[in-house]
């Protein structure tokens, strides 16, 4: 019986996936998304970015959570975190059945980082790109009657 016993466990380990937790996966994304309604709410943001918070509840409370795993690692990858050859061959297996998911996981996180780095890289460039030409133009825009001549002494040489 012991026998029985330690090759059921066995087994069930090597068919456990990364710490995998359907329950846990759905709760932790249902919290996420009630998170970031309070955080939308503390901050006095318009209440129709409320719409993401309940997307993410919602995706929490009906997606399957190896869908949620897929996209996970794709975001996981795009930050070059998550290496696929850490996976057993039935994750794998499991997981090229949702390539769809992993490709949205690495759209999104790109959508992300590019929103975090590259729209203010743009703005604070373009700011001092606007103040640079400024300081050019207001040299060249005096009109020529408006230059003074110099200024000579009366008295003459």
């Amino acid at each position: 019986m012991l026998r029985i016993l330690r090759s059921w466990i066995s087994r069930s380990r090597r068919m456990m996936t990364m710490t995998e937790n359907a329950l846990q996966t759905l709760a932790a994304v249902c919290g996420a998304g009630i998170l970031l309604a309070a955080i939308f709410l503390i901050a006095h943001l318009p209440l129709i970015l409320l719409v993401v918070p309940v997307v993410i509840v919602f995706l929490g409370i009906v997606a399957d959570p190896e869908e949620l795993h897929a996209a996970w690692y794709g975001i996981l990858s795009t930050v070059g975190i998550f290496d696929p050859a850490v996976l057993s061959d039935p994750e794998r297996e499991r997981y090229a059945e949702r390539r769809h998911y992993f490709w949205f996981g690495e759209v999104v996180s790109a959508a992300a980082l590019a929103g975090i780095f590259a729209v203010p890289a743009g703005v604070i460039l373009d700011a001092k790109n606007r103040n640079r030409s400024r300081l050019h133009r207001r040299s060249d825009d005096i009109p020529a009657a408006l230059h003074l001549p110099a200024q000579t002494d009366p008295a003459g040489p």
